[in-house]
């Protein structure tokens, strides 16, 4: 497959409860968890960032996010992730299951950076 959006970019913003604080081994086991969902048909890698949070300015619901890019054509058959909402709804299911958080919502482009914890900005890019 040549056309299309040859990547999905996607970010997962984890609350510091299921994080369990400031714990980055869990951020971890949760984001290789999360790209495991697709591994088996897509690469994918991940990066995991920390936020520096100060009490001093009323600390911070999230010290970890996570980025992750996919490549959208499958290394096994060569189909492109279609990335329609019912795939996306399954995918978001499987993220509130391993964060144990049932609160995730999906944001789309702009609708991203308004303050919301626990939110999943799934986009292609």
């Amino acid at each position: 497959k040549t056309s299309g959006n040859p990547a999905f970019h996607f970010i997962i913003v984890y609350d510091a409860k299921s994080t369990w604080g400031d714990n980055y081994e869990r951020a971890e086991s949760m984001s290789r968890s999360i790209a495991s969902y697709f591994s088996d048909k897509y690469q994918i890698v991940y990066a995991i960032h920390r936020k520096l949070c100060s009490k001093r300015y009323g600390g911070c619901a999230s010290v970890y996010h996570a980025h992750f890019v996919m490549n959208s054509v499958s290394y096994i058959d060569g189909t492109m992730l279609s990335g329609n909402r019912s795939e996306l709804y399954a995918f978001l299911d499987y993220i509130k299951q391993v964060t144990g958080d049932k609160s995730w919502v999906t944001q789309y482009g702009s609708e991203k950076g308004n303050g919301c914890q626990g939110v999943s900005d799934v986009r292609a890019v």
